[in-house]
C-alpha cells in the first residue's frame, strides 16, 4: 500500500478588501473624537436633557437650586414662548436659502481654481482665507461695519445691502414672501461667500483626484465643456456634495449671527431660565438630527437607484 503523506498546509490569510481598509482607517481617525465625546461631552449632554424636567434657578449664595418640574417647561415652551419658535423658523429658512447658494458657489469656484493659470496658488489662498480669519472683530473690520454699528445693527455687510431692491420688487407687484427671499439672499451675500472656504477646499481635492485621462477621452469624443462638466466632473465630485451639505448645515447653526442661538443664550444667561434654554437647545438638536437623517436617507436611495441602472 502506498503510504499517505499528509502535508500541513498553512491556511491562506484572509484578504482585506478596500472597503474594509477604508473603514478601519476612518475608525482610526475618528477614535480621538469618540474618546473625547465619551469622556467630556456625553455627561453634560445627558445632564442638559435631565434639566428639561427640572426648575433650575440660581441660588443667592451661589450655585443652583433644582426642583422637579415634570413637563412644566414643555408646556410653557409650546404654549407661551413665541420668540423661540419665530427664531427657529427664521433660522431654518435662512439655512434652506443659503445652503444651496454656498454649495453651488463653492463648486463653481473650485472648478475655476482647478484650472491652470498664473496666480492660481494666490487665488486659492484668498478663497481659503475666511477659514483662518474667523474672529468677530476682524470680521467687522473686513466687512466695513466696525464704524457704523451704532447706525445699523444688521449682521450682514452694508457693502452688499439690497438698497432699493425691496421698493423695486414691490413696484413689480411681487408677493411679500418672494421679496423677502430676494432681499435676504442679497443682504447675506458677503456672509454667505465668507463661509465657502472649507467647501471649496473639499471640492478642489475631489477634482484633483479625477483622472486626466477621462477629460482627454471626453475631448477626443468631441464633448463640449458643458457635457464634460455633467458627465465627467459632476459624477466624480457627487460624493463630496453630501459631505459639504452636512458641513454647511452644521456650520450655519454654530454661527455667531445665528438668531436661534442668540435667543437660547438670552433665555439662559439673561432671563436665568436654564431649564427652558436646555429644552430649546434639545428641540433644535432633534430637528437638525431629523434633517440630517433625511438627507442620508435620500442619498442612499439615490445611490441604490443609480446602481440598479
Amino acid at each position: 500500500m502506498a503510504e499517505l503523506i499528509q502535508v500541513n498546509r498553512a491556511k491562506p490569510k484572509k484578504q482585506i478588501t478596500e472597503i474594509q481598509r477604508r473603514r478601519r482607517a476612518g475608525l482610526l481617525f475618528t477614535t480621538p473624537f469618540i474618546i473625547g465625546f465619551l469622556c467630556f461631552y456625553l455627561q453634560p449632554l445627558l445632564l442638559s436633557l435631565y434639566y428639561t424636567f427640572l426648575d433650575v434657578q440660581p441660588a443667592k449664595g451661589g450655585g443652583l437650586t433644582m426642583s422637579w418640574y415634570e413637563l412644566g417647561n414643555y408646556q410653557y415652551l409650546f404654549n407661551k414662548e413665541t420668540a423661540y419658535w419665530q427664531a427657529l423658523i427664521n433660522t431654518l429658512r435662512d439655512m434652506a436659502l443659503t445652503t444651496p447658494v454656498i454649495l453651488v458657489f463653492s463648486l463653481f469656484i473650485s472648478v475655476i481654481l482647478n484650472q491652470k493659470f498664473h496666480g492660481r496658488m494666490l487665488a486659492r489662498a484668498v478663497f481659503f482665507m475666511p477659514v483662518v480669519v474667523t474672529s468677530g472683530i476682524i470680521m467687522s473690520i473686513v466687512k466695513g461695519d466696525v464704524f457704523i454699528d451704532s447706525v445699523e445693527t444688521d449682521a450682514s455687510s452694508t457693502v452688499f445691502k439690497a438698497a432699493g431692491m425691496a421698493q423695486i420688487l414691490q413696484g413689480m407687484n411681487l408677493p411679500d414672501n418672494i421679496i423677502s427671499i430676494f432681499t435676504t439672499l442679497v443682504n447675506s451675500t458677503f456672509d454667505t461667500l465668507w463661509k465657502c472656504g472649507v467647501q471649496i477646499l473639499l471640492f478642489l481635492a475631489a477634482l484633483q483626484s479625477v483622472s486626466p485621462q477621462l477629460y482627454e477621452a471626453a475631448k477626443i469624443e468631441g464633448a463640449t465643456g458643458w457635457e464634460v462638466f455633467w458627465k465627467v466632473t459632476f459624477p466624480n465630485v457627487a460624493p463630496i456634495i453630501l459631505v459639504n451639505l452636512i458641513y454647511t448645515i452644521i456650520d450655519s447653526i454654530t454661527d455667531a449671527s445665528n438668531k436661534l442661538m442668540t435667543t437660547i443664550n438670552e433665555t439662559a444667561f439673561n432671563k436665568m431660565k436654564y431649564s427652558l434654554a436646555s429644552l430649546e437647545a434639545w428641540i433644535f438638536f432633534l430637528i437638525l438630527l431629523v434633517i440630517i437623517g433625511l438627507i442620508f436617507l435620500i442619498a442612499n436611495l439615490l445611490t441604490r437607484m443609480s446602481e440598479k441602472r
